[in-house]
């Protein structure tokens, strides 16, 4: 027992688990690090059999694992019984030894390996996705002895190559024959840096050949050192080879669009520019910087507002930040910009957002194409028609009063019928010329910006009801009718009374005038939210399609025939726009044809105490 008492002493004493057991397999003593792995207090483990501390094991079976004349044998991942139930992975190495004339005996070292075999089963999951991710994404690896010169290669390596699996070819020397001439640099030159030790990694692209030379796709290189010696220098060098061909195709076709895009943009006869979000110039081409006076250099990196004149730089500001917000995908409008020089440059600017696939603006394009010939020329007509209108205005007005005053002393006179119809075609044609010079003075003063509005906050219903009273002399002749939809509530909005009168006569005037005989005219008013909606509906043609875009425009007639026929001056809508726009509102129209045509226009509603 005094040698017993020594082995125990001595085997308490060690960290590592220590179990030893008789010849049936049960523990005559057990180490404190061996009971706290199995989750026993020091000394409970004494009197247990081995299997029920290693389920699976028994003293007969622990020692057939030694083979002789061997005394010892390590086992792998061997399970064992926590006392709390559950199983831990242990590495057991076994002794069997023998005292004189005694029973055999087994020394059982423990050691718990349950995070190593957690790890090591993390590791093969992980090399198991990597080989699938390889396969999968049809990746050749490849492996290159820098001492011996010896490459080895995947099986996908030899797909990607065109060679058979059993093949028998200097892999190294195929892969070199095959590179485009013209890429052979650039294909060695990841591996001389790596083999010089001038980079642990480094990847290259270029062009191979299939093995019958018929056709080049496009490969990719990424390779790093793998293993050095004791000086540092490679001796093993991994790397995995990809077809991208699809890939490069379109980073092709992208760079020689971007080429042409560039070329276009540079050698454009109109001024472009691309701008940041924030309005600065990142790029202008050769026809701006003309334009303005400058070097190209110069005006990249200003920002927009460097380039409007300081009156148009609050308004095209505006512009930008509209466009940028949404608001409308596009603007165009004519602003004055500023040269070099502090001259004036009338242009059409024109300003649109591009947009990521989330929607946020990442560049503003700018386009300029120089008006001031054009803005001179319409200046100088605008004079000449205003001066004509004024010069006319003068005896046009006598004419008027005379053919009133004749015509008032000749009412109760008995003139034949040739005679007082030819008095009719007088005034009747007197009043469109009076009305003709009044459009034409009315546009030319709101094209300059000189016509003052005096606006004040007004109930539209008795407007609204005042215009259509007044159109009555044109809707007889046509056998039209005219019908109201009005509120109960007053719509108030900030108007000019006049102006409000000028603009429902035209789009009633236009609505009678197009009516088909016999049909009704319907206006309604009604609120929309925060503004006031007034709609002009009559029925007839319709608008034709090839007329609607110009239909604000000035001057702008469907048709000569329809011209001769209704009259005119191709004004009228274009001066209700510009009344409209100047009270703060929108107008538009939707037409179906051989049916019906709407004229609507909104205003802004007055503030409450208004």
């Amino acid at each position: 027992m005094a040698d017993d008492d020594l082995m125990a002493q001595a085997v308490s004493g060690l960290e590592i688990a220590i179990i030893v057991l008789d010849h049936e397999g049960i523990v005559l003593q057990s180490n404190p690090a061996a009971c706290a792995l199995l989750g026993y207090h020091t000394g409970q483990l004494t009197g247990e059999r081995i299997s029920a501390l290693l389920p699976d094991h028994d003293s007969d079976s622990l020692d057939s694992r030694i083979v002789p004349p061997a005394t010892s044998v390590k086992l792998g991942a061997v399970s064992a019984r926590h006392r709390d139930g559950r199983q831990i992975d242990v590495a057991v190495h076994i002794t069997a030894w023998q005292e004189t004339d005694a029973p055999a005996r087994h020394t059982l070292v423990l050691r718990e390996i349950t995070g190593e075999l957690a790890r090591d089963r993390e590791r093969s999951a992980e090399l198991l996705r990597a080989r699938n991710a390889i396969r999968g994404a049809h990746i050749g690896v490849f492996e290159f002895d820098v001492v011996t010169k010896q490459a080895y290669v995947s099986e996908i390596w030899r797909e990607l190559m065109g060679l058979s699996q059993d093949e028998a070819v200097d892999v190294q020397e195929e892969w070199r024959s095959r590179v485009h001439p013209d890429d052979r640099e650039a294909a060695d030159e990841p591996m001389r840096r790596l083999a010089h030790n001038l980079d642990s990694r480094s990847v290259s692209e270029y062009r191979l050949y299939s093995r019958d030379r018929s056709a080049l796709r496009w490969f990719r290189s990424d390779i790093a050192v793998a293993e050095r010696d004791a000086d540092g220098n490679p001796t093993r060098i991994i790397g995995a080879q990809k077809d991208v061909t699809d890939r490069k195709e379109v980073e092709i076709a992208l760079r020689e669009i971007a080429q042409q895009f560039q070329s276009a943009f540079d050698h454009a006869p109109i001024g472009k520019a691309i701008l940041d979000p924030d309005g600065r110039l990142l790029r202008v081409n050769a026809a701006i910087a003309t334009l303005l006076g400058h070097a190209v250099e110069d005006l990249e990196g200003q920002p927009f507002s460097a380039i409007l004149h300081p009156e148009e730089i609050d308004a095209g500001m505006a512009d930008m930040r509209g466009v940028r917000e949404g608001r409308r995908p596009t603007q165009r409008t004519e602003r004055r910009l500023l040269h070099r020089t502090g001259s004036v440059i009338w242009a059409d600017v024109d300003l649109a957002a591009v947009r990521n696939d989330k929607g946020a603006v990442v560049e503003i394009i700018l386009q300029v194409v120089d008006a001031t010939e054009q803005h001179r020329l319409q200046e100088l007509k605008s004079e000449f028609v205003a001066t004509v209108s004024h010069e006319l205005r003068t005896p046009l007005t006598s004419i008027q009063g005379a053919l009133k005053l004749f015509n008032a002393h000749t009412a109760d006179r008995d003139l034949s019928a040739p005679e007082r119809r030819l008095l009719e075609i007088a005034q009747q044609n007197c009043d469109r010329l009076a009305l003709l010079v009044s459009d034409i003075l009315d546009f030319e003063k709101f094209s300059k910006g000189d016509l003052e509005l005096e606006i004040e906050a007004q109930d539209l219903r008795p407007l609204v009801e005042t215009a259509v009273v007044d159109i009555r002399h044109m809707t007889g002749p046509r056998d039209v009718t005219v019908a109201t939809r009005l509120p109960e509530a007053a719509l108030r909005a900030p108007v000019d009374r006049t102006r409000f009168a000028q603009l429902m006569d035209n789009l009633l005037s236009n609505a009678a005038k197009f009516s088909d005989r016999g049909s009704q005219v319907e206006v309604t008013l009604d609120r929309d939210g925060d503004r006031a909606r007034v709609v002009v509906r009559n029925r007839g043609k319709g608008i034709p399609a090839e007329f609607r875009e110009a239909i604000f425009t000035p001057f702008a007639q469907a048709a000569p025939s329809l011209t001769r026929e209704h009259g005119g001056t191709g004004l009228g809508l274009s001066i209700c726009r510009q009344i409209v726009e100047n009270l703060g509102g929108e107008i538009g129209f939707d037409s179906t044809p051989d049916a019906f045509t709407d004229f609507w226009f909104t205003l802004p509603l007055a503030e409450s105490g208004q």
